[in-house]
């Protein structure tokens, strides 16, 4: 089942490509919502990490990736992403799975840091969904000078506050969400495998594997 390839790795990507970008604009200092605020400020403190010539390659893998996990609730993610079997399989299955979506997330984040060249988030605006949910629009914008591709990408980025501490928990390209998108390829993944969550870890495994032998 190839398919997977692109699913982790799609959410991984638009992560780093939104955190590891400039915010656009004099004009947010001052965001207008706390969660407003959480996008730009992670947003500078990732291209801090990823501007620092101090650091050597490991070193900024290393703290890029811990400021990843700080950032986002990779197990809720990968629970999530089980759909139905999140409630039936056992612990230890969960775990394995977890263990192994955290795993190849992290392998991505890292192999994806020298992407970063010059692009522009802007925070346009956001909503709240629910109390402590919330979504944040941004348009992604090429710097300066740089021959446009298409036009401004919308990326929205749904927030939430689990208590008093605010999380990225998924990311929209186009109005499409990766989390959910995963979700639906897992639950298929599943469905052709006999419902085995060891199975689609060990997936995550061998491809965490191919990844970083490259």
């Amino acid at each position: 089942m190839t398919f997977l390839r692109a699913l982790p790795v799609r959410f991984a990507q638009a992560v780093l490509f939104a955190l590891a970008i400039t915010i656009a604009g004099t004009g947010l200092a001052q965001a207008a919502t706390p969660a407003e605020d959480f996008i730009q400020t992670n947003v500078q403190r990732g291209l801090g990490i990823l501007n620092d010539h101090a650091l050597a390659p490991d070193q900024k893998r290393d703290q890029f990736r811990t400021f990843l996990e700080s950032l986002t609730d990779l197990r809720r993610v990968a629970l999530f992403t089980l759909g139905p079997a999140g409630r039936t399989a056992s612990q230890g299955d969960k775990d394995a799975f977890v263990q192994a979506f955290h795993d190849y997330a992290v392998s991505v984040y890292n192999s994806r840091l020298s992407h970063y060249d010059g692009q522009v988030l802007k925070v346009t605006g956001s909503q709240q969904r629910a109390a402590g949910d919330f979504v944040v629009n941004t348009v992604l914008l090429d710097p300066p000078g740089q021959m446009s591709r298409g036009g401004p990408t919308r990326i929205d980025f749904r927030v939430l506050d689990d208590g008093g501490r605010l999380v990225l928990m998924d990311v929209s390209v186009e109005g499409i969400w990766l989390s959910l998108e995963e979700r639906d390829q897992f639950v298929s993944f599943l469905a052709d495998h006999n419902n085995d969550v060891r199975a689609l870890a060990q997936h995550l495994e061998d491809l965490t594997t191919a990844q970083k032998s490259r």
